[in-house]
Protein backbone atom coordinates (compact mmCIF):
# COMPACT_ATOMS: atom_id res chain seq x y z
CA UNK A 1 0.00 0.00 0.00
CA UNK A 2 1.76 3.44 -0.94
CA UNK A 3 -1.51 5.51 -0.52
CA UNK A 4 -4.54 5.33 1.67
CA UNK A 5 -7.79 7.40 1.27
CA UNK A 6 -9.04 9.92 3.82
CA UNK A 7 -12.20 12.75 3.22
CA UNK A 8 -10.05 15.39 1.41
CA UNK A 9 -7.49 13.55 -0.18
CA UNK A 10 -5.39 10.57 0.29
CA UNK A 11 -2.18 9.32 2.83
CA UNK A 12 1.31 8.55 1.18
CA UNK A 13 2.98 6.13 3.29
CA UNK A 14 5.84 7.29 2.22
CA UNK A 15 5.34 11.26 3.87
CA UNK A 16 5.59 10.86 6.90
CA UNK A 17 5.23 14.35 7.52
CA UNK A 18 1.09 14.59 6.16
CA UNK A 19 0.56 11.27 8.13
CA UNK A 20 2.07 12.89 10.96
CA UNK A 21 -0.38 15.87 10.78
CA UNK A 22 -3.50 13.82 10.29
CA UNK A 23 -2.33 11.46 13.40
CA UNK A 24 -2.07 15.45 15.39
CA UNK A 25 -5.74 15.95 14.05
CA UNK A 26 -6.97 12.39 15.54
CA UNK A 27 -5.51 12.44 18.97
CA UNK A 28 -7.09 16.04 19.75
CA UNK A 29 -10.20 15.20 18.03
CA UNK A 30 -10.52 11.90 20.16
CA UNK A 31 -8.92 14.00 23.13
CA UNK A 32 -11.50 16.23 23.29
CA UNK A 33 -14.47 13.91 22.03
CA UNK A 34 -13.83 11.17 24.94
CA UNK A 35 -13.31 14.26 27.70
CA UNK A 36 -16.80 15.74 26.34
CA UNK A 37 -18.15 12.15 26.88
CA UNK A 38 -17.52 11.53 29.99
CA UNK A 39 -19.05 14.98 30.71
CA UNK A 40 -22.12 14.33 28.74
CA UNK A 41 -22.92 11.26 27.10
CA UNK A 42 -25.91 11.72 25.88
CA UNK A 43 -24.96 14.94 24.14
CA UNK A 44 -21.95 12.64 22.68
CA UNK A 45 -22.54 8.70 22.76
CA UNK A 46 -24.10 9.07 18.46
CA UNK A 47 -20.40 11.43 17.93
CA UNK A 48 -17.58 9.11 15.87
CA UNK A 49 -14.38 10.93 15.24
CA UNK A 50 -13.15 7.47 13.42
CA UNK A 51 -15.73 8.36 10.67
CA UNK A 52 -12.95 11.13 9.38
CA UNK A 53 -10.27 9.77 10.98
CA UNK A 54 -10.44 6.39 10.29
CA UNK A 55 -7.38 6.26 8.23
CA UNK A 56 -4.75 6.75 11.00
CA UNK A 57 -6.21 4.23 12.93
CA UNK A 58 -6.24 0.81 10.66
CA UNK A 59 -3.97 -2.10 11.17
CA UNK A 60 -2.80 -1.56 7.31
CA UNK A 61 -1.46 1.55 8.01
CA UNK A 62 0.43 -0.04 10.56
CA UNK A 63 1.57 -2.55 8.43
CA UNK A 64 2.02 -0.54 5.80
CA UNK A 65 4.73 1.64 7.66
CA UNK A 66 6.66 -1.04 8.77
CA UNK A 67 8.56 -0.81 5.30
CA UNK A 68 8.84 2.31 4.79
CA UNK A 69 12.42 4.23 5.15
CA UNK A 70 12.47 6.58 8.06
CA UNK A 71 15.71 8.38 8.13
CA UNK A 72 14.47 11.35 10.64
CA UNK A 73 13.40 8.26 13.06
CA UNK A 74 9.59 9.25 13.36
CA UNK A 75 8.14 5.96 11.57
CA UNK A 76 8.65 4.47 14.67
CA UNK A 77 6.42 7.08 16.98
CA UNK A 78 4.03 7.18 14.21
CA UNK A 79 3.17 3.56 14.60
CA UNK A 80 3.18 4.11 18.25
CA UNK A 81 0.48 6.29 17.98
CA UNK A 82 -1.62 4.57 14.99
CA UNK A 83 -1.41 2.20 17.49
CA UNK A 84 -2.95 3.48 19.97
CA UNK A 85 -5.89 5.29 17.79
CA UNK A 86 -6.88 2.46 16.96
CA UNK A 87 -7.10 1.02 20.36
CA UNK A 88 -9.13 4.33 21.17
CA UNK A 89 -11.63 3.46 18.00
CA UNK A 90 -11.91 -0.04 18.40
CA UNK A 91 -13.26 0.46 22.39
CA UNK A 92 -14.80 3.75 21.70
CA UNK A 93 -18.06 1.39 22.15
CA UNK A 94 -17.18 0.40 25.86
CA UNK A 95 -15.99 3.89 26.44
CA UNK A 96 -19.42 5.20 25.97
CA UNK A 97 -20.90 2.12 27.55
CA UNK A 98 -19.01 3.05 30.41
CA UNK A 99 -19.85 6.92 30.42
CA UNK A 100 -23.34 5.92 30.58
CA UNK A 101 -22.79 4.01 33.29
CA UNK A 102 -21.30 6.31 35.30
CA UNK A 103 -23.82 8.94 34.56
CA UNK A 104 -26.73 6.48 35.42
CA UNK A 105 -28.63 7.76 38.24
CA UNK A 106 -29.89 5.16 41.13
CA UNK A 107 -31.31 6.14 44.52
CA UNK A 108 -29.22 7.75 47.16
CA UNK A 109 -28.25 6.83 50.55
CA UNK A 110 -30.86 8.97 51.69
CA UNK A 111 -32.92 7.67 48.99
CA UNK A 112 -34.04 11.04 48.88
CA UNK A 113 -32.89 11.83 45.52
CA UNK A 114 -31.11 10.35 42.60
CA UNK A 115 -27.47 10.38 42.20
CA UNK A 116 -24.76 8.69 39.72
CA UNK A 117 -21.77 7.19 40.41
CA UNK A 118 -19.69 9.99 39.75
CA UNK A 119 -22.17 11.80 42.30
CA UNK A 120 -21.25 9.52 45.19
CA UNK A 121 -18.10 9.82 44.83
CA UNK A 122 -17.97 13.61 44.60
CA UNK A 123 -20.04 12.46 48.13
CA UNK A 124 -17.35 10.92 49.27
CA UNK A 125 -14.69 13.50 49.19
CA UNK A 126 -17.19 16.88 49.90
CA UNK A 127 -18.63 15.70 53.03
CA UNK A 128 -17.24 17.12 55.94
CA UNK A 129 -19.09 14.08 58.00
CA UNK A 130 -16.93 10.78 58.66
CA UNK A 131 -20.33 9.11 58.65
CA UNK A 132 -21.42 10.83 55.44
CA UNK A 133 -18.52 9.90 53.31
CA UNK A 134 -19.03 6.36 54.00
CA UNK A 135 -21.96 5.96 53.14
CA UNK A 136 -21.42 7.67 50.00
CA UNK A 137 -18.22 5.28 49.60
CA UNK A 138 -21.06 2.41 50.34
CA UNK A 139 -23.17 3.45 47.36
CA UNK A 140 -20.23 4.12 44.87
CA UNK A 141 -19.26 0.87 45.48
CA UNK A 142 -22.75 -0.64 45.25
CA UNK A 143 -22.34 0.39 41.18
CA UNK A 144 -19.09 -1.59 41.24
CA UNK A 145 -20.55 -5.21 40.00
CA UNK A 146 -22.34 -3.51 37.32
CA UNK A 147 -19.57 -1.43 35.77
CA UNK A 148 -16.67 -4.36 36.22
CA UNK A 149 -17.72 -6.01 33.40
CA UNK A 150 -17.75 -2.81 30.97
CA UNK A 151 -14.28 -2.41 32.37
CA UNK A 152 -13.00 -5.61 31.67
CA UNK A 153 -14.48 -5.34 28.13
CA UNK A 154 -12.64 -2.70 27.40
CA UNK A 155 -9.33 -3.97 28.74
CA UNK A 156 -9.97 -7.23 26.31
CA UNK A 157 -10.87 -4.54 23.31
CA UNK A 158 -7.63 -2.88 23.91
CA UNK A 159 -5.60 -6.42 24.29
CA UNK A 160 -7.01 -7.77 21.18
CA UNK A 161 -5.96 -4.85 19.42
CA UNK A 162 -2.56 -5.61 20.10
CA UNK A 163 -3.10 -9.31 19.09
CA UNK A 164 -4.29 -8.30 15.86
CA UNK A 165 -1.02 -6.24 15.68
CA UNK A 166 1.12 -9.44 16.33
CA UNK A 167 1.99 -7.93 19.86
CA UNK A 168 1.68 -9.87 23.06
CA UNK A 169 -0.41 -8.17 25.65
CA UNK A 170 1.47 -7.02 28.79
CA UNK A 171 -1.35 -8.62 31.36
CA UNK A 172 -4.24 -7.03 31.91
CA UNK A 173 -2.89 -3.44 30.64
CA UNK A 174 -3.44 -3.47 27.38
CA UNK A 175 0.02 -2.48 26.67
CA UNK A 176 3.00 -3.93 25.35
CA UNK A 177 6.95 -3.25 25.65
CA UNK A 178 7.34 -2.06 22.04
CA UNK A 179 4.34 0.74 22.56
CA UNK A 180 5.76 1.86 25.89
CA UNK A 181 9.26 3.51 26.95
CA UNK A 182 12.29 1.53 28.27
CA UNK A 183 11.28 4.06 31.36
CA UNK A 184 8.21 1.21 32.40
CA UNK A 185 10.00 -2.24 32.10
CA UNK A 186 10.19 -2.16 36.04
CA UNK A 187 6.90 -0.16 36.97
CA UNK A 188 5.67 -3.11 39.05
CA UNK A 189 9.18 -3.15 40.80
CA UNK A 190 8.86 0.73 41.20
CA UNK A 191 5.01 0.87 42.27
CA UNK A 192 5.82 -2.12 45.23
CA UNK A 193 9.37 0.12 46.10
CA UNK A 194 6.97 3.63 47.14
CA UNK A 195 4.41 1.21 48.69
CA UNK A 196 7.10 -0.60 51.09
CA UNK A 197 9.09 3.13 51.46
CA UNK A 198 6.15 5.17 52.58
CA UNK A 199 4.18 2.30 54.22
CA UNK A 200 4.92 3.07 57.91
CA UNK A 201 4.29 6.99 57.19
CA UNK A 202 1.44 6.62 55.37
CA UNK A 203 -0.01 3.93 57.94
CA UNK A 204 0.44 6.88 60.60
CA UNK A 205 -1.34 9.37 59.64
CA UNK A 206 -4.53 7.95 58.59
CA UNK A 207 -3.95 6.27 62.67
CA UNK A 208 -3.98 9.89 63.83
CA UNK A 209 -6.95 10.87 60.82
CA UNK A 210 -9.10 8.08 62.51
CA UNK A 211 -7.88 9.51 66.51
CA UNK A 212 -9.75 13.06 65.38
CA UNK A 213 -12.12 11.37 64.02
CA UNK A 214 -13.05 8.82 67.18
CA UNK A 215 -13.37 6.06 64.09
CA UNK A 216 -15.08 3.06 65.68
CA UNK A 217 -13.32 1.08 62.98
CA UNK A 218 -11.14 1.53 59.86
CA UNK A 219 -12.22 2.22 56.62
CA UNK A 220 -10.49 3.11 53.16
CA UNK A 221 -12.61 6.74 53.47
CA UNK A 222 -9.88 7.81 56.06
CA UNK A 223 -6.99 7.57 53.71
CA UNK A 224 -9.03 9.81 50.81
CA UNK A 225 -10.51 12.25 53.56
CA UNK A 226 -6.94 13.04 54.55
CA UNK A 227 -5.91 13.08 51.05
CA UNK A 228 -8.17 15.78 50.38
CA UNK A 229 -5.90 18.37 52.47
CA UNK A 230 -9.16 20.37 53.58
CA UNK A 231 -7.05 22.87 56.00
CA UNK A 232 -5.07 23.54 53.36
CA UNK A 233 -7.05 26.81 51.48
CA UNK A 234 -4.72 29.56 52.68
CA UNK A 235 -3.37 31.80 50.07
CA UNK A 236 -5.20 30.38 47.37
CA UNK A 237 -7.85 31.76 45.01
CA UNK A 238 -12.01 31.32 45.51
CA UNK A 239 -11.82 29.64 41.87
CA UNK A 240 -9.15 28.14 40.32
CA UNK A 241 -8.41 29.61 37.17
CA UNK A 242 -5.76 29.23 33.88
CA UNK A 243 -5.33 33.06 34.50
CA UNK A 244 -4.72 32.39 37.90
CA UNK A 245 -1.93 30.09 36.98
CA UNK A 246 -0.49 32.33 34.61
CA UNK A 247 -0.39 35.46 37.01
CA UNK A 248 1.21 32.75 39.26
CA UNK A 249 4.26 31.98 37.19
CA UNK A 250 4.60 35.38 35.10
CA UNK A 251 6.33 34.42 31.74
CA UNK A 252 6.73 30.85 31.86
CA UNK A 253 4.46 30.42 28.78
CA UNK A 254 5.92 33.82 27.05
CA UNK A 255 6.27 32.39 22.91
CA UNK A 256 4.44 29.13 23.50
CA UNK A 257 1.59 27.91 21.28
CA UNK A 258 -0.69 25.10 20.84
CA UNK A 259 -1.36 24.80 24.84
CA UNK A 260 -3.38 21.99 25.82
CA UNK A 261 -5.71 23.57 28.93
CA UNK A 262 -7.88 20.97 30.42
CA UNK A 263 -10.70 22.15 32.97
CA UNK A 264 -9.42 22.73 35.99
CA UNK A 265 -10.88 21.14 39.72
CA UNK A 266 -13.33 23.20 41.71
CA UNK A 267 -11.62 24.45 44.41
CA UNK A 268 -12.95 22.06 46.91
CA UNK A 269 -9.93 21.38 49.10
CA UNK A 270 -6.05 22.00 49.15
CA UNK A 271 -5.54 18.82 47.18
CA UNK A 272 -7.80 20.62 44.15
CA UNK A 273 -4.90 22.96 44.14
CA UNK A 274 -2.09 20.60 43.62
CA UNK A 275 -4.16 18.92 41.08
CA UNK A 276 -4.03 22.51 39.36
CA UNK A 277 -0.25 22.80 40.18
CA UNK A 278 0.01 19.52 37.83
CA UNK A 279 -2.02 20.47 35.23
CA UNK A 280 -0.30 23.59 34.72
CA UNK A 281 3.28 21.49 34.74
CA UNK A 282 1.95 19.18 32.40
CA UNK A 283 0.51 21.79 29.57
CA UNK A 284 3.93 23.63 30.57
CA UNK A 285 5.68 20.09 28.86
CA UNK A 286 3.73 19.75 25.92
CA UNK A 287 3.49 23.42 25.11
CA UNK A 288 4.94 24.62 21.43
CA UNK A 289 7.90 27.29 22.32
CA UNK A 290 9.66 29.32 19.48
CA UNK A 291 12.09 26.82 17.30
CA UNK A 292 14.43 27.36 14.62
CA UNK A 293 12.45 23.84 13.29
CA UNK A 294 9.05 22.02 13.60
CA UNK A 295 8.99 18.89 15.42
CA UNK A 296 6.63 16.50 14.41
CA UNK A 297 3.72 15.77 16.72
CA UNK A 298 4.35 12.28 17.25
CA UNK A 299 7.51 12.92 18.60
CA UNK A 300 6.60 15.54 20.39
CA UNK A 301 4.14 13.95 22.30
CA UNK A 302 3.65 10.17 23.14
CA UNK A 303 0.95 7.59 24.32
CA UNK A 304 2.70 6.70 27.77
CA UNK A 305 4.17 10.35 28.07
CA UNK A 306 6.70 9.82 31.35
CA UNK A 307 8.01 13.66 31.13
CA UNK A 308 4.69 15.36 31.03
CA UNK A 309 3.91 13.92 34.15
CA UNK A 310 7.25 14.38 35.50
CA UNK A 311 6.74 17.99 34.94
CA UNK A 312 3.34 17.81 36.28
CA UNK A 313 4.78 16.32 39.46
CA UNK A 314 7.52 18.96 39.89
CA UNK A 315 4.74 21.36 40.04
CA UNK A 316 2.49 20.08 42.20
CA UNK A 317 5.69 19.13 44.40
CA UNK A 318 5.37 23.04 44.79
CA UNK A 319 2.12 22.64 47.38
CA UNK A 320 4.18 20.70 50.10
CA UNK A 321 7.14 23.84 50.19
CA UNK A 322 6.93 25.74 52.58
CA UNK A 323 9.28 28.54 50.90
CA UNK A 324 6.30 28.40 47.94
CA UNK A 325 3.63 28.70 50.62
CA UNK A 326 5.91 31.79 51.72
CA UNK A 327 6.61 33.40 48.90
CA UNK A 328 3.67 32.68 46.35
CA UNK A 329 1.11 32.47 48.70
CA UNK A 330 2.29 35.23 51.13
CA UNK A 331 1.93 32.61 54.33
CA UNK A 332 3.75 33.17 57.74
CA UNK A 333 6.23 31.02 58.86
CA UNK A 334 3.80 28.83 60.83
CA UNK A 335 1.04 28.95 58.32
CA UNK A 336 2.83 28.03 55.53
CA UNK A 337 4.95 24.69 56.88
CA UNK A 338 1.53 23.69 58.47
CA UNK A 339 0.09 24.23 54.82
CA UNK A 340 2.96 22.06 53.34
CA UNK A 341 2.86 18.90 55.71
CA UNK A 342 -1.19 19.38 54.98
CA UNK A 343 -0.52 19.35 51.12
CA UNK A 344 2.31 16.93 51.51
CA UNK A 345 -0.43 14.26 52.85
CA UNK A 346 -2.07 14.75 49.67
CA UNK A 347 1.23 14.65 47.62
CA UNK A 348 1.83 11.00 50.01
CA UNK A 349 -1.37 9.10 49.30
CA UNK A 350 -1.98 10.33 45.40
CA UNK A 351 1.75 8.82 44.49
CA UNK A 352 1.04 5.73 46.61
CA UNK A 353 -3.12 5.30 44.81
CA UNK A 354 -1.06 5.76 41.46
CA UNK A 355 1.44 2.63 42.70
CA UNK A 356 -2.13 0.58 43.68
CA UNK A 357 -2.77 1.58 39.82
CA UNK A 358 -0.30 -0.23 38.03
CA UNK A 359 -0.18 -3.24 40.72
CA UNK A 360 -4.46 -3.93 40.73
CA UNK A 361 -4.68 -4.08 36.57
CA UNK A 362 -6.75 -7.15 36.24
CA UNK A 363 -5.73 -8.19 39.85
CA UNK A 364 -7.42 -11.60 41.35
CA UNK A 365 -8.49 -11.53 44.92
CA UNK A 366 -5.60 -11.97 46.91
CA UNK A 367 -3.50 -9.50 45.26
CA UNK A 368 -6.59 -7.61 45.29
CA UNK A 369 -7.21 -7.71 49.15
CA UNK A 370 -2.89 -7.60 49.91
CA UNK A 371 -3.05 -4.10 47.88
CA UNK A 372 -5.72 -2.33 48.98
CA UNK A 373 -4.87 -3.08 52.43
CA UNK A 374 -1.66 -1.69 51.82
CA UNK A 375 -3.27 1.28 50.33
CA UNK A 376 -5.98 2.23 53.06
CA UNK A 377 -5.00 -0.19 56.15
CA UNK A 378 -8.03 -2.24 55.28
CA UNK A 379 -8.94 -4.10 52.47
CA UNK A 380 -11.72 -2.49 49.86
CA UNK A 381 -14.96 -4.10 48.97
CA UNK A 382 -14.31 -6.44 46.36
CA UNK A 383 -17.29 -4.76 44.16
CA UNK A 384 -15.06 -2.31 43.35
CA UNK A 385 -11.78 -4.53 41.87
CA UNK A 386 -11.18 -3.41 38.28
CA UNK A 387 -13.29 -0.50 38.67
CA UNK A 388 -11.67 1.60 41.23
CA UNK A 389 -8.85 3.17 41.52
CA UNK A 390 -9.02 2.22 37.81
CA UNK A 391 -6.05 1.91 35.90
CA UNK A 392 -5.97 4.06 32.89
CA UNK A 393 -4.23 3.35 29.83
CA UNK A 394 -0.71 5.23 30.64
CA UNK A 395 -0.92 4.86 34.41
CA UNK A 396 2.54 3.02 34.21
CA UNK A 397 3.89 6.89 32.96
CA UNK A 398 1.93 8.44 35.39
CA UNK A 399 3.66 6.58 37.86
CA UNK A 400 7.29 7.09 36.90
CA UNK A 401 6.96 10.33 35.77
CA UNK A 402 5.41 11.24 39.47
CA UNK A 403 7.87 8.84 41.07
CA UNK A 404 11.15 10.74 39.18
CA UNK A 405 10.25 14.19 39.60
CA UNK A 406 12.41 14.73 43.01
CA UNK A 407 16.20 14.51 41.59
CA UNK A 408 14.70 17.21 38.93
CA UNK A 409 13.45 19.58 41.77
CA UNK A 410 16.39 19.09 43.90
CA UNK A 411 18.54 19.83 41.13
CA UNK A 412 16.94 22.90 40.40
CA UNK A 413 16.81 24.03 44.44
CA UNK A 414 20.61 23.20 43.99
CA UNK A 415 21.43 25.64 40.67
CA UNK A 416 18.69 28.21 41.52
CA UNK A 417 17.81 28.52 45.11
CA UNK A 418 14.80 27.05 47.36
CA UNK A 419 12.76 29.88 45.22
CA UNK A 420 13.38 28.30 42.15
CA UNK A 421 9.86 29.06 40.89
CA UNK A 422 10.64 32.54 40.76
CA UNK A 423 13.70 32.88 38.73
CA UNK A 424 13.54 33.34 35.03
CA UNK A 425 16.98 31.60 34.52
CA UNK A 426 14.79 28.21 36.34
CA UNK A 427 11.83 28.24 33.92
CA UNK A 428 14.06 28.75 31.02
CA UNK A 429 15.65 25.85 32.02
CA UNK A 430 12.63 23.76 32.16
CA UNK A 431 11.80 24.90 28.69
CA UNK A 432 15.11 23.81 26.95
CA UNK A 433 12.94 20.08 27.72
CA UNK A 434 10.49 20.90 25.55
CA UNK A 435 12.95 21.08 22.90
CA UNK A 436 13.29 17.28 23.67
CA UNK A 437 11.44 14.38 21.53
CA UNK A 438 8.62 13.08 24.17
CA UNK A 439 10.68 9.68 24.52
CA UNK A 440 14.76 11.62 24.30
CA UNK A 441 16.72 10.95 27.15
CA UNK A 442 16.96 14.19 28.92
CA UNK A 443 20.15 15.36 28.95
CA UNK A 444 21.12 15.61 33.13
CA UNK A 445 23.65 18.75 32.20
CA UNK A 446 19.97 20.37 31.79
CA UNK A 447 19.00 20.65 35.32
CA UNK A 448 22.59 19.29 36.73
CA UNK A 449 21.35 16.06 38.05
CA UNK A 450 21.34 12.48 36.62
CA UNK A 451 19.11 11.63 33.79
CA UNK A 452 16.28 10.33 35.29
CA UNK A 453 15.54 7.41 33.12
CA UNK A 454 19.18 5.98 34.50
CA UNK A 455 17.55 5.50 38.45
CA UNK A 456 16.69 2.29 40.15
CA UNK A 457 13.42 1.34 41.39
CA UNK A 458 14.69 0.75 44.86
CA UNK A 459 16.81 4.26 44.85
CA UNK A 460 13.91 5.78 43.43
CA UNK A 461 11.35 4.96 45.83
CA UNK A 462 14.07 5.16 48.82
CA UNK A 463 14.36 8.76 48.41
CA UNK A 464 10.61 9.30 48.36
CA UNK A 465 10.76 7.82 51.44
CA UNK A 466 13.35 9.79 53.11
CA UNK A 467 11.64 13.06 51.49
CA UNK A 468 8.30 12.17 52.99
CA UNK A 469 9.79 11.51 56.43
CA UNK A 470 11.91 14.91 56.45
CA UNK A 471 8.76 16.73 55.34
CA UNK A 472 6.77 15.10 58.42
CA UNK A 473 9.86 14.76 60.73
Amino acid sequence: MSERAFPGGTLDVHDLLAIDREVERAVRAWRTWRKDLFHDPEAREDEDVFIVHRPVATKSLYDALADTPDPAGTKEALRRWIASLLQARLSRDADVAIARAIAAREASPDEVRLVSYREAWRGVVTETARGKSLAWFDAAAARGPALAPLHRERRQRRAEVLRRLGLETDGARGSHAELTPPELAHQDALARGILDATEDLAASLVREERKRESAPAPHPVDAIRISMARGAGEGWPARLTWRWLHELFDGWFTGASGLEEPPLPAALSGASFVRALAAFGQSFRTARFETKGTVPFVLRQDPHFVDKYRMGALMASLGASPVFQRRALGLGRDAALQQARALGTTLLFSLRLDAARVLLGGADDAVWDEITSRLFGVPAPRALAGVWPECRDDEGARLVGAATARPLAQSLVERFDEDWFRNPRASETLRARTLYPARAPIDGALVGGPPEETLEPSQTANGIGRAFEELFG
